[in-house]
Protein backbone atom coordinates (compact mmCIF):
# COMPACT_ATOMS: atom_id res chain seq x y z
CA UNK A 1 0.00 0.00 0.00
CA UNK A 2 2.72 2.59 1.07
CA UNK A 3 4.22 1.76 -2.76
CA UNK A 4 0.95 2.50 -4.43
CA UNK A 5 0.93 5.61 -2.23
CA UNK A 6 4.32 6.36 -3.05
CA UNK A 7 3.99 5.45 -6.59
CA UNK A 8 1.22 7.48 -6.96
CA UNK A 9 2.59 10.96 -5.32
CA UNK A 10 5.99 10.71 -7.12
CA UNK A 11 3.25 10.42 -10.33
CA UNK A 12 1.35 13.44 -9.05
CA UNK A 13 4.53 15.47 -8.46
CA UNK A 14 5.72 14.92 -11.91
CA UNK A 15 2.44 15.80 -13.86
CA UNK A 16 2.34 18.84 -11.76
CA UNK A 17 6.13 19.79 -12.55
CA UNK A 18 6.50 18.50 -16.31
CA UNK A 19 4.57 22.13 -17.86
CA UNK A 20 7.36 24.22 -15.66
CA UNK A 21 10.16 22.32 -17.04
CA UNK A 22 8.51 22.45 -21.15
CA UNK A 23 8.10 26.49 -20.53
CA UNK A 24 11.76 26.13 -18.54
CA UNK A 25 13.28 24.68 -21.31
CA UNK A 26 11.57 26.61 -23.74
CA UNK A 27 12.86 30.10 -22.58
CA UNK A 28 16.16 28.63 -22.29
CA UNK A 29 15.54 28.32 -26.33
CA UNK A 30 14.17 31.67 -26.79
CA UNK A 31 17.53 32.89 -24.74
CA UNK A 32 19.79 30.87 -27.47
CA UNK A 33 17.60 32.13 -30.27
CA UNK A 34 17.79 35.83 -29.41
CA UNK A 35 21.80 35.03 -28.55
CA UNK A 36 21.40 33.65 -32.00
CA UNK A 37 19.76 36.64 -33.44
CA UNK A 38 22.00 39.19 -32.11
CA UNK A 39 25.23 37.54 -32.90
CA UNK A 40 23.73 37.65 -36.67
CA UNK A 41 22.73 41.16 -36.63
CA UNK A 42 26.01 42.38 -34.82
CA UNK A 43 28.97 40.27 -36.81
CA UNK A 44 30.19 39.56 -33.66
CA UNK A 45 31.28 35.52 -34.27
CA UNK A 46 34.02 35.39 -36.51
CA UNK A 47 34.11 33.20 -39.14
CA UNK A 48 29.98 32.69 -39.30
CA UNK A 49 27.73 33.12 -41.81
CA UNK A 50 25.58 35.94 -39.99
CA UNK A 51 22.65 34.33 -42.60
CA UNK A 52 23.25 30.71 -41.27
CA UNK A 53 22.93 32.47 -38.03
CA UNK A 54 19.71 34.30 -38.82
CA UNK A 55 18.17 31.45 -40.34
CA UNK A 56 19.09 28.92 -37.22
CA UNK A 57 17.32 31.71 -34.92
CA UNK A 58 14.04 31.69 -37.02
CA UNK A 59 13.90 28.02 -37.17
CA UNK A 60 14.16 27.93 -33.21
CA UNK A 61 12.54 30.52 -32.81
CA UNK A 62 9.48 28.93 -35.00
CA UNK A 63 9.64 25.97 -32.87
CA UNK A 64 9.67 27.82 -29.49
CA UNK A 65 6.51 29.22 -30.55
CA UNK A 66 3.90 26.27 -30.25
CA UNK A 67 5.41 25.92 -26.80
CA UNK A 68 4.46 29.46 -25.72
CA UNK A 69 1.66 30.08 -27.81
CA UNK A 70 0.80 33.18 -25.67
CA UNK A 71 4.05 34.38 -25.57
CA UNK A 72 4.96 37.47 -28.27
CA UNK A 73 8.48 36.72 -27.77
CA UNK A 74 9.47 33.96 -30.22
CA UNK A 75 7.27 34.89 -33.00
CA UNK A 76 9.39 39.05 -32.70
CA UNK A 77 12.68 37.01 -33.29
CA UNK A 78 11.33 34.71 -35.74
CA UNK A 79 10.03 37.87 -37.40
CA UNK A 80 13.42 40.06 -37.12
CA UNK A 81 15.10 37.00 -38.09
CA UNK A 82 12.81 36.61 -41.66
CA UNK A 83 13.23 40.65 -41.98
CA UNK A 84 17.16 40.23 -42.08
CA UNK A 85 17.18 37.26 -44.08
CA UNK A 86 15.05 39.92 -46.43
CA UNK A 87 11.93 37.54 -46.53
CA UNK A 88 9.69 40.67 -46.09
CA UNK A 89 6.72 38.72 -46.01
CA UNK A 90 7.54 36.05 -44.02
CA UNK A 91 8.64 38.51 -41.30
CA UNK A 92 5.00 40.36 -41.44
CA UNK A 93 3.30 36.86 -40.65
CA UNK A 94 5.38 36.45 -37.89
CA UNK A 95 4.68 40.10 -36.69
CA UNK A 96 1.45 40.17 -37.17
CA UNK A 97 1.78 36.61 -34.64
CA UNK A 98 3.39 38.66 -32.49
CA UNK A 99 1.76 41.89 -32.14
CA UNK A 100 -2.02 39.42 -32.00
CA UNK A 101 -0.05 37.82 -28.85
CA UNK A 102 0.60 41.10 -27.71
CA UNK A 103 0.75 44.71 -29.04
CA UNK A 104 3.97 45.76 -28.18
CA UNK A 105 5.82 48.78 -29.93
CA UNK A 106 9.40 46.74 -30.59
CA UNK A 107 6.61 43.76 -32.97
CA UNK A 108 5.19 47.67 -34.56
CA UNK A 109 8.14 49.06 -35.13
CA UNK A 110 9.82 45.75 -37.05
CA UNK A 111 6.36 45.30 -38.90
CA UNK A 112 6.99 48.67 -39.91
CA UNK A 113 10.52 48.09 -41.52
CA UNK A 114 9.06 44.75 -42.58
CA UNK A 115 5.90 46.69 -44.94
CA UNK A 116 8.68 49.58 -46.24
CA UNK A 117 11.04 46.15 -47.07
CA UNK A 118 8.25 45.29 -49.01
CA UNK A 119 7.43 48.28 -50.62
CA UNK A 120 4.30 49.38 -48.63
CA UNK A 121 5.17 52.88 -47.59
CA UNK A 122 1.77 54.29 -46.71
CA UNK A 123 0.79 50.62 -44.86
CA UNK A 124 4.22 51.26 -42.53
CA UNK A 125 3.82 55.11 -41.98
CA UNK A 126 0.15 53.99 -39.97
CA UNK A 127 2.15 51.01 -37.87
CA UNK A 128 4.71 53.41 -37.24
CA UNK A 129 1.82 55.98 -36.01
CA UNK A 130 0.31 53.20 -33.74
CA UNK A 131 3.87 52.81 -32.17
CA UNK A 132 3.91 56.51 -31.82
CA UNK A 133 0.31 56.57 -29.99
CA UNK A 134 1.53 53.58 -27.75
CA UNK A 135 5.37 54.29 -26.96
CA UNK A 136 6.51 57.46 -27.89
CA UNK A 137 10.37 56.83 -27.33
CA UNK A 138 10.06 53.63 -29.76
CA UNK A 139 10.31 55.71 -32.42
CA UNK A 140 13.81 56.87 -31.93
CA UNK A 141 15.50 54.36 -33.97
CA UNK A 142 13.28 55.10 -37.18
CA UNK A 143 14.25 57.94 -39.76
CA UNK A 144 13.44 61.57 -39.70
CA UNK A 145 11.04 61.50 -41.63
CA UNK A 146 8.65 58.66 -40.37
CA UNK A 147 9.54 59.72 -36.76
CA UNK A 148 8.42 63.64 -37.18
CA UNK A 149 5.18 62.72 -38.99
CA UNK A 150 4.30 59.91 -36.34
CA UNK A 151 5.10 62.19 -33.15
CA UNK A 152 3.53 64.78 -34.45
CA UNK A 153 0.32 63.30 -35.20
CA UNK A 154 0.29 61.18 -32.12
CA UNK A 155 0.85 64.40 -29.81
CA UNK A 156 -2.43 66.25 -31.98
CA UNK A 157 -4.33 63.08 -30.93
CA UNK A 158 -2.81 63.40 -27.74
CA UNK A 159 -4.20 66.78 -27.00
CA UNK A 160 -7.60 66.39 -28.80
CA UNK A 161 -8.06 63.53 -26.00
CA UNK A 162 -6.86 65.44 -23.54
CA UNK A 163 -9.76 68.38 -24.59
CA UNK A 164 -12.26 65.57 -24.26
CA UNK A 165 -13.02 65.23 -28.08
CA UNK A 166 -13.25 61.81 -29.50
CA UNK A 167 -10.15 60.74 -31.72
CA UNK A 168 -9.65 57.16 -33.56
CA UNK A 169 -6.58 55.55 -32.26
CA UNK A 170 -4.39 54.78 -35.12
CA UNK A 171 -4.90 51.08 -36.56
CA UNK A 172 -2.49 48.39 -37.89
CA UNK A 173 -3.50 47.99 -41.45
CA UNK A 174 -5.08 44.86 -42.53
CA UNK A 175 -2.63 42.22 -44.22
CA UNK A 176 -2.71 41.88 -48.35
CA UNK A 177 -1.46 38.42 -48.54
Amino acid sequence: MTKTLRLTAVLLLAAALLPDLRHHAAEKALYQATALLSSALSGNVPGADPRRLAAAASDLASRIARTLPFDPRPPLVQGIARLALGDASGAEVCLRDSIARAEKPEALLHLGRALLVGNRPEDAREVFRRAAWLHRIALLSLPGAFREDALAEAEALRGRLQRGERVEIPAVPAPRF
